[in-house]
């Protein structure tokens, strides 16, 4: 919403002095639109509608806005609101109406790297060029100029990249014709050549074959208005993105875990094993439970709460330095103090035993 004097209307309040220390709203200069800015707050307390409240504002000063919708809760603003009960007598009670509050829609234009939800967002290789596919890829220097290589034998035989298969396809003709082109570009390693294409299957694993190919995005349909002069709210569907990067990291990381403590874990007692999941409760402030929950599902974290069960083990029960676990306590603040070895050997007439740790999980 835009303001008599063509800011942008952030929020009001009952008591205006809350806001600021001269009582008035809160506002935004347009001229200030280009700086960074973070909204943050508990869940519920408006970050997406003010979010979606500076867009809207933007689009009706003339200015597209490129949003990325995480959670597909942004879509809302291509249509008119129809408020009632309780939020149309806070719109009264603020006098937002005559502050030039009014219910419309926006004009949007939908993104999706899949195609599914809105328009394809795409781009061929020859538009990402070797430079910032290099950077992509990780590649180190003489990595990046055997693809500077590719692309200027694509281009010296007019031969457009559009997908990784195209690129895939270069990289395999010019690795067959290296003593070719090794006299005119320079020298073009095997092992070079084969990193490339090992760093392109891990790219095409992350799900970047969706993203190259055909009709390259026009970076110029980012920037329209409509007939009435309103900037386009232009809404990339990010949910799926999010969620493969999410699922890609989790397996990631569980499989190196699997790899390092997989031996160690198995070996160890139920009670043992229960006194893990204390510690674990201790260092991050979750139960087991409710990190199995989080990062797979409630019917995974339901199925090893069973199990656990039958052992006589919970799950759900949380850490209690105070009570119950009052004991464990005093053994993790003196092992965290140094003391702990020498208690160790004052009962056992030996050193405790070590279980070795890679130094990146240290």
């Amino acid at each position: 919403m835009l303001t008599s004097d063509k800011r942008l209307f952030i929020a009001a309040a009952e008591n205006p002095a809350a806001l600021t220390a001269d009582g008035r709203e809160l506002t935004l200069e347009a001229r200030m639109g280009n700086r960074h800015g973070l909204i943050t707050g508990a869940t519920g307390t408006g970050k997406t509608i003010t979010l979606q409240n500076l867009a809207e504002s933007f689009s009706a000063m003339g200015v597209p806005v490129l949003l990325t919708d995480i959670k597909g809760d942004l879509s809302a603003v291509s249509k008119a609101g129809a408020p009632g009960g309780s939020i149309a007598a806070r719109i009264e009670e603020l006098g937002l109406r005559s502050k030039g509050y009014e219910n419309r829609g926006y004009p949007v234009c939908f993104w999706d790297v899949h195609g599914q939800q809105g328009h394809p967002l795409r781009a061929t290789i020859s538009d990402m060029g070797p430079m910032l596919l290099s950077r992509l890829l990780e590649l180190n220097e003489v990595q990046s100029g055997i693809l500077n290589i590719v692309f200027r034998v694509g281009d010296d035989n007019g031969l457009l990249l559009l997908d990784l298969k195209d690129l895939r396809a270069m990289i395999a003709y010019v690795a067959e014709n290296r003593a070719q082109y090794s006299m005119q570009y320079g020298n073009i390693s095997p092992a070079s050549v084969g990193a490339i294409q090992r760093a392109l299957l891990r790219l095409e694993d992350e799900g970047a074959e969706a993203f190259f190919g055909e009709p390259a995005l026009n970076i110029e349909d980012l920037f329209r208005t409509d007939l009435s002069g309103r900037g386009y709210l232009n809404i990339i569907a990010a949910d799926k993105l999010k969620g493969i990067k999410r699922e890609k990291y989790i397996s990631k990381v569980q499989k190196e875990l699997f790899d390092v403590f997989e031996g160690q874990m198995r070996s160890l007692t139920v009670t043992q094993g229960a006194l893990i999941m204390k510690l674990i409760d201790r260092e991050v402030g979750k139960s087991s439970y409710s990190i199995i929950k989080g990062y797979k599902s409630g019917i995974t974290a339901g199925f090893w709460q069973g199990v656990a069960k039958i052992f006589g083990s919970d799950l759900k029960k949380p850490y209690d330095p105070e009570g119950e676990d009052e004991a464990t306590e005093e053994l993790v603040m003196m092992w965290e103090a140094g003391d702990f070895p020498a208690f160790y050997w004052s009962i056992f007439w030996k050193d405790p035993p070590e279980m070795p740790i890679p130094e990146k999980y240290r």
